[in-house]
């Protein structure tokens, strides 16, 4: 059988990744190529955790403990679902990976962060999102999304920022994408679909 692809889209809070990532199994599952949606927190215990965290309901203030967290949440998502689903030859959409983690935890050390990382495996594809911080706020409002850790708009655009900087010169073993996020639903999701043909990653 043959191996299968991991496809990670990335974004700010109210960028549309869980949307985006849904529409794509979604359409994947329609013309027949077996496809898994997960994102990150895991539904793990680590996640969990870590999703309690975000919602200010447990009181872990340390930016680097958090990443930690993170870090294990990731390994045993990899180990528990991931891997498993690529060795079935299904191509795995996940909402977020350790570029978040980059990008959210407000650590001047990057090294540190894709070290704690390091055994995470490589996405195929990352689609980075863009949306300007102000429009993607008000996206969270009219949602009423529960009220997270990293809301602040200020926070936001310091976090945009860093995936700008990150996703600005990749590593050659990360394929980057990035899609204006302002566009209609449909049309992001055709142009998601579009780099994932071009890609050849089924």
């Amino acid at each position: 059988m043959q191996q299968g692809k991991l496809i990670v889209i990335e974004g700010i809070d109210g960028a549309g990744t869980t949307t985006q990532a849904k529409r794509l199994v979604d359409t994947l599952e329609k013309q027949n190529i077996s496809s898994s949606f997960t994102c990150q927190p895991s539904d793990g215990p680590i996640g969990k955790l870590l999703r309690d965290i975000l919602h200010k309901q447990c009181p872990v203030t340390d930016e680097s403990a958090i990443a930690l967290l993170f870090a294990a949440d990731r390994m045993d998502h990899v180990r528990r679902e991931i891997i498993p689903a690529l060795e079935r030859g299904t191509i795995v959409i996940s909402d977020r990976w350790y570029y978040s983690s980059l990008a959210y935890q407000n650590s001047e050390d990057h090294r540190w962060i894709r070290t704690i990382n390091e055994h995470c495996h490589k996405p195929d594809l990352i689609i980075f999102l863009e949306v300007d911080p102000k429009v993607a706020q008000h996206r969270c409002i009219n949602d009423n999304r529960i009220q997270e850790r990293y809301d602040a708009l200020e926070t936001q655009k310091r976090i945009a920022q860093v995936y700008q900087d990150i996703f600005e010169k990749p590593a050659q073993d990360e394929p980057v994408v990035h899609i204006d996020g302002h566009q209609p639903l449909e049309h992001v999701a055709s142009q998601i679909l579009k780099a994932c043909n071009h890609a050849r990653l089924w």
